[in-house]
């Protein structure tokens, strides 16, 4: 397995824990579980994009047997990222439709930016 492909997935598995624990937080509350004083984090990027992450993330979470349902996930992660959606249906069927080429592009956007930072990190002198 390619160094990239084994940073790929033990990034994976840090966002699969994060999401289980948000899990875990969501079970006793409904809201946002960032603290009260914390800024809210922001999605930038298309909302059709952010479906795509969470569908994605969705995926993720459930390879090894897990079981968690597409709606809970939006649950987390609305409040977290400041959105309101709940009909992630119509926005699914718009992922795809999208051209073969292009269907995942939040995706290949996270790799082209997780690659390009990777690079310039090689490239930096280390602290020591």
């Amino acid at each position: 397995m390619s160094v990239y492909i084994e940073k790929a997935v033990e990034l994976l598995d840090r966002q699969r824990e994060f999401a289980e624990q948000q899990i875990l937080t969501v079970q006793t509350e409904v809201d946002c579980p960032l603290k009260p004083k914390t800024k809210r984090l922001k999605w930038t990027i298309k909302e059709l994009d952010y479906v795509e992450w969470v569908y994605g993330l969705w995926k993720i979470l459930n390879l090894n047997g897990g079981i968690i349902k597409l709606k809970t996930l939006f649950q987390i992660f609305n409040p977290i990222f400041g959105k309101k959606i709940t009909q992630y249906s119509g926005y699914f069927n718009a992922i795809k439709i999208r051209t073969k080429g292009e269907r995942s592009e939040v995706f290949d956007l996270q790799k082209e930016l997780l690659t390009q930072h990777m690079e310039a990190a090689d490239n930096k002198p280390s602290r020591k």
